[in-house]
């Protein structure tokens, strides 16, 4: 039944090493195995039994209290702490973090996307003001703004890249705040690589508030001014010269070079203040970049200017056109050059725009311009100066660890499990405050590739050894398997463990146990089944006995599974295809679950299954039926939001009988999810 696979629960215990132990059985619920060899104890059950004697050696039972009462904390979270968690720095005008750039951030040439690494700036600010003690909910609200109903919202963004991190890099991040006009803040952020103290990136963004109720702009309340005037700056030399002050255009379909239409918000796109991020908006304008320049260039300038709000529902258009300062219209620069393009993103088939900016791209084998004149306003302060320590006026105040003595996790039990701890970033949040799916799946990517980083096998951020990419082939995924108990909230941390079998005769089989880091509950399990595909011919391969040679170190024998393959409380039934006819919701390119779903109702479980690989010029269509109890049965849960909902899904190419995806999804109410 639906109520009961939505209610799995898993657990995991790491035994001490004892020769009296070694081979004695664990009984985990209605299961049992043996701890001999390397065999973690993973497990679909909430208690361990030991069947022990009572004349059991005390020492084994201390052993097993402490266990019980550790909590699951690892030392390696201090590191985290002190490397990841934030510090105030002069006298609590200057915020310094330092972030590590994941897989799951890296966009088509390895580097961090833009838009990830604004996501980084947002999280920094968050905590800016979290660590100065006036933020109360939100995107920065104080308890004055949440008394009388208002947010921050972004205004303008100025945006300067020098050089792009990648994987696994240590970025330090600096931002400070300062008062804009009359009604306005504004925030500064100076990016560094935290090993050289090269200046990477510098931003300033200007925001203001907003009215929740009516989604008016407001002027600045005297009472929040009061709030955050102790973190207030005197700034006299912006991080970010103004340079250019041309007005920026608004774009039609007329004056622009390329129009993408059709474009529509998701539900994943909105963030807790219920319109679409910010951030959300620099994917659409790239979205109507020409494709040449995204391939040869890399962003360098962005200055962006919003002017409305962008809610679900909402069509529309995201115009380009390359503008070239001092050469006629018609002359385009060369690869070897940079290109300037200017942005409108509008609401189809009306006058209402929502941005305009302006864009700057350098070819990708440029070192980028020299921005040597700024370099008094980024060095400013005698903290910049000093990277990854304390700062002169707060020497002995601070101990920052090297990055170097943290590898990004631990491996266990000879190397077979991989543990690693998150910290639930904002951007990683949906519009219930809580982590979103996708943004858990990145985090379980991201201890897949660093499980095979830290066994020593020279692996890129794909997982692919020295023999995959001498015979030209690659991992995919053919199976994902997930059951969510519960989703963390921001600034929680999580600890991911992560073990790899063997599937069949040319699979791979990776599981993850996701819990919160402080009781030790589960909150998410996981398994996915990759198989190998050639590159160029684009087909499947099978698993070539040079490349399980280089993996078999890490393979474990997993004789207990923590999710079963095949739905065994539901009869193992396979996954259906629908079609037009028999889906009850069918989109183009976006999301096909029912809104009303996802207002009240929260992602339990979900079973896909990969058929095809899908490119960039693709148009496909998204088809989901609700089916608790078959799929006739629809139009009765129309309006039940309190109970448990199943949905069949298929994704496929719009006009063409090729299936990208299968799939089965679990929704149970939010007022039923675990507390977190």
């Amino acid at each position: 039944m639906v109520e009961d696979f939505s209610s799995l629960r898993s657990f995991m215990m790491v035994l001490p090493y004892s020769p009296s132990i070694k081979e004695r059985a664990i009984r985990c619920g209605n299961r049992s195995f043996n701890t001999n060899g390397n065999k973690p104890n993973f497990a679909s059950a909430t208690r361990l039994q030991l069947n022990m004697n009572v004349a059991e050696s005390s020492k084994i039972k201390a052993s097993l209290e402490r266990l019980e009462n550790s909590k699951w904390k690892p030392k390696q979270l201090d590191k985290i702490v002190e490397i990841f968690g934030g510090r105030l720095l002069e006298r609590g005008l200057v915020f310094q973090q330092n972030f590590l750039i994941r897989s799951s951030e890296l966009g088509p040439d390895g580097k961090a996307s833009i838009w990830d690494l604004i996501s980084i700036l947002q999280e920094s600010a968050l905590n800016h003001f979290k660590s100065a003690g006036i933020l109360a909910e939100g995107f920065g609200s104080t308890p004055e703004m949440r008394r009388r109903n208002l947010i921050w919202v972004v205004y303008k963004m100025q945006i300067v890249v020098d050089s792009y991190p990648s994987w696994a890099d240590v970025i330090q991040v600096d931002t400070w705040t300062c008062a804009s006009g009359r009604n306005g803040m504004c925030r500064e952020w100076v990016v560094r690589d935290y090993k050289t103290g090269k200046i990477l990136l510098r931003a300033v963004c200007v925001y203001v508030m907003m009215n929740k109720r009516t989604r008016k702009i407001s002027r600045f309340i005297e009472e929040t001014r009061e709030e955050i005037r102790g973190i207030f700056m005197e700034i006299t030399h912006p991080i970010v010269d103004n340079e250019d002050e041309r007005k920026l255009r608004e774009l039609d379909v007329d004056t622009a070079d390329n129009v993408q239409t059709g474009i529509l918000p998701k539900w994943s796109d909105l963030d807790a203040n219920q319109h679409v991020n910010h951030v959300k908006y620099i994917e659409w304008i790239l979205e109507s970049a020409p494709r040449s320049i995204l391939e040869t260039h890399k962003l360098s300038t962005m200055t962006l200017e919003f002017r409305k709000e962008c809610g679900m529902n909402t069509s529309l258009q995201s115009l380009s056109a390359v503008s070239c300062r001092d050469d006629p219209p018609d002359k385009h620069p060369t690869n070897n050059e940079g290109f300037e393009l200017e942005h409108t993103i509008r609401v189809e088939n009306d006058s209402h725009i929502l941005l305009k900016g302006r864009t700057i791209y350098q070819p990708n084998f440029s070192s980028g311009r020299n921005y040597s004149s700024f370099a008094p306003a980024a060095s400013r302060f005698e903290f910049n100066v000093n990277v990854g320590g304390p700062s002169n006026n707060e020497k002995g105040t601070e101990k920052f660890v090297d990055e170097n003595e943290y590898d990004g996790g631990r491996l266990m039990q000879d190397g077979l499990i991989f543990r690693q701890n998150f910290r639930i970033r904002l951007s990683e949040l949906g519009p219930d405050y809580t982590a979103s799916m996708w943004s858990l799946l990145g985090i379980l990517q991201e201890t897949a590739v660093n499980h095979c980083k830290s066994t020593g096998i020279p692996i890129d951020r794909l997982c692919t050894t020295p023999e995959t990419r001498r015979r030209n082939v690659m991992w995919v995924v053919y199976r994902m398997k997930i059951v969510a108990d519960s989703y963390p909230s921001w600034a929680d941390v999580i600890e991911t463990d992560t073990r790899i079998c063997e599937s069949g005769r040319n699979g791979m089989r990776r599981e993850w146990i996701v819990r919160e880091y402080d009781t030790g509950k589960t909150l998410l399990r996981a398994v996915c089944v990759y198989v190998l595909m050639n590159k160029r011919t684009r087909k499947l391969s099978k698993f070539i006995e040079e490349v399980r040679e280089e993996m078999k170190g890490i393979f474990m024998d997993i004789t207990d599974p923590i999710l079963v393959d095949d739905d065994d409380d539901e009869g193992g039934r396979e996954l259906r295809e629908l079609d037009v006819d028999t889906a009850h919701n069918i989109r183009t390119g976006l999301l096909s679950a029912p809104r009303w779903i996802l207002e009240t109702h929260k992602l339990s479980a979900m079973n896909l299954e990969f058929r095809k690989e899908c490119g960039l010029e693709s148009v496909v269509q998204s088809l989901s039926a609700i089916s608790k109890y078959g799929p006739n049965q629809a139009d009765q849960y129309s309006t039940q939001t309190d109970q448990n909902i199943e949905l069949e899904h298929t994704i496929r190419l719009e006009n063409e009988s090729n299936i990208l995806l299968k799939g089965r999804t679990i929704w149970i109410p939010k007022k039923c999810l675990q507390p977190n």
